[in-house]
């Protein structure tokens, strides 16, 4: 796990960067690592670059004492974990698949509630019209 840094040219010729938490993964169809990102910080010029470098190194040890095993295997397992969102007009719906043996294990290790099978969000009904239909005269 590693922060990765990228950068944007805005159309005034400035240049913007970017910090995200990432790990490099390999491309099972061409072998080549390629990074995934696991969280977007927003830009570097507004987040402590050296706090977000204490607290990778830390979440990866905490890990690997907590469950003695390696980031690796850790990371491997936690992400065969699925998330499907489904977004409709009504709101959006989130459900995920099911824990293994072994999630169960890793997260009773580093003392985390087993997290929700489903959430889901509704919007707010738009706010119905005062006027009366064209119709209704």
């Amino acid at each position: 796990m590693y922060l990765r840094e990228t950068h944007r040219r805005n159309a005034d010729g400035s240049v913007v960067s970017y910090l995200a938490l990432a790990h490099n993964e390999r491309d099972p169809r061409t072998g080549t690592p390629k990074a995934k990102v696991i969280h977007n910080f927003g830009r570097a010029d507004q987040v402590d670059r050296e706090a977000l470098g204490w607290l990778a190194l830390l979440l990866l040890r905490v890990g690997e004492l907590g469950c003695r095993d390696t980031w690796r295997n850790l990371r491997d397992e936690l992400d065969r974990l699925h998330l499907v969102v489904l977004r409709t007009a009504e709101g959006t719906i989130a459900q995920r698949s099911e824990l293994t043996a072994r999630h169960k294990e890793i997260l009773r290790r580093l003392h985390l509630p087993e997290p929700p099978r489903q959430a889901s969000h509704r919007r707010r009904s738009p706010k119905t019209s005062v006027h009366a239909p064209a119709s209704a005269k």
